[in-house]
């Protein structure tokens, strides 16, 4: 009989302590609803990249140019809404608490273009540039 009491009293320490997880569960999801979010910075920059001279060698006129063209970086913030899969109870004994069906996910977008940048060569004097011709032709490059 002795063994029986110990093993009743280790079931109702178990679902004692489930019980306290189960509520303390509940208040950080109702604390995390409630809580308001972070400040968020919208961005939308459009800037003309800088033209890079780079030398054949030390005294050469002739060089390379790097022109990176046009860049462009944006942002957007998307709330996306997630069901949890299954059904989200804690069951203990005839205990059920429901906790929550889906969750409200924040989602930042971040766009990035690079427009007509070339590569030509030149010659570079302390008063001129002169473009001697293109090397390559225009790239874009968008990533979203």
């Amino acid at each position: 009989m002795n063994f029986v009491n110990e093993f009743q009293a280790a079931t109702e320490l178990v679902m004692r302590e489930a019980q306290a997880l189960s509520d303390s569960a509940v208040h950080q999801m109702q604390q995390a609803v409630q809580t308001p979010t972070a400040k968020r910075i919208a961005l939308n920059i459009d800037v003309n990249a800088p033209v890079i001279f780079m030398p054949q060698h030390s005294t050469s006129p002739n060089a390379l140019m790097f022109d990176l063209g046009h860049l462009g970086i944006s942002n957007s913030f998307i709330v996306s809404e997630f069901p949890l899969s299954g059904s989200s109870f804690c069951s203990v004994k005839s205990i059920q608490t429901k906790l929550v069906d889906s969750v409200s996910v924040m989602v930042e977008r971040i766009d990035v273009k690079l427009e007509d940048l070339r590569l030509s060569r030149g010659t570079v004097t302390e008063l001129y540039v002169n473009y001697g011709g293109r090397i390559r032709c225009r790239i874009r490059f968008e990533k979203k």
